[in-house]
């Protein structure tokens, strides 16, 4: 029980995939071999490679609405541009 206490402590979580199979060991029918494999890290590569797809389809989703604002600023932007230019050339022809 300390030990898990520790291991809460620390933030230290292992995921293990058990594998058991029943095996003859010295002539006794009834025993099994249990293999451990931990997979903590390929579970974790997994959550993260899943967190980046949904970035990814929120980026893709939500940069068409961040397009159209930014396009009508730079129009606004190009057309004061051009009316402050054109009203200084008319200015210098007078």
């Amino acid at each position: 029980m300390e030990r898990s206490e520790a291991l809460e402590q620390n933030s230290i979580s292992h995921i293990y995939l058990v594998k058991t199979s029943k095996v003859n060991w010295d002539d006794n029918p009834d025993s099994f071999m249990h293999v451990f494999v931990e997979i903590t890290d390929m579970l974790n590569l997994k959550q993260a490679n899943k967190n980046i797809d949904d970035q990814k389809v929120m980026f893709a989703s939500t940069s068409h609405e961040f397009r159209t604002p930014l396009n009508a600023i730079l129009n606004s932007f190009d057309l004061i541009k051009f009316i402050l230019e054109k009203s200084r050339n008319e200015d210098k022809d007078v």
